[in-house]
């Protein structure tokens, strides 16, 4: 099995070299130098990450983002936290504003359409990354980390379009 830092580089490097951009995340261990994004829930009043929600690895690619959850073995909580990110329009606005905050759209030279983001989530692309485990999420992209190479695996409701990104 392999451990989750190493997942952390290796589907960097992979996405990369799809042309995707690292835009942000939660790095294992809590050191990198790409931005920390981190989702605030507006409805809790109290100081400090209470409530938030992180996103292990951010990429950007022709409009869309991939969110990415990453661990050693699969898990379920991962599914469920990006589900009720993408679903849940008070989260795609915590989202767009957290890229805000982090300057991420003028760091990157990425220019959307804010509304677009926040009223769907057809731009939003759920994915995890593992190294043990045979689950695929019906609406996923799910990047399966072996000790040589990674492999991509699409869920049944995966469009063409979102399978032609990481050509």
């Amino acid at each position: 099995m392999i451990r989750e830092d190493e997942i952390y580089v290796r589907i960097k490097q992979f996405l990369t070299s799809k042309g995707w951009i690292v835009i942000g995340g939660e790095p294992p261990n809590g050191t990198n130098n790409i931005p920390r994004i981190e989702l605030k829930d507006m409805e809790t009043k109290e100081k400090g990450s209470k409530g938030s929600k992180k996103i292990d690895l951010v990429f950007f690619k022709d409009g869309y983002f991939l969110l990415n959850e990453l661990k050693s073995v699969f898990n379920q909580k991962d599914v469920n936290k990006l589900n009720e990110i993408t679903q849940n329009e008070k989260w795609r606005k915590s989202f767009i504003n957290a890229l805000y905050e982090k300057r991420i759209f003028k760091w990157n030279n990425i220019k959307i359409n804010p509304e677009d983001y926040i009223k769907s989530d057809i731009y939003l692309i759920k994915s995890i990354s593992y190294s043990a485990g045979n689950k695929i999420p019906n609406d996923f992209v799910v990047f399966i980390v072996g000790k040589e190479k990674i492999t991509i695996k699409f869920g049944l409701n995966i469009n063409t379009a979102i399978k032609n990104l990481f050509v």
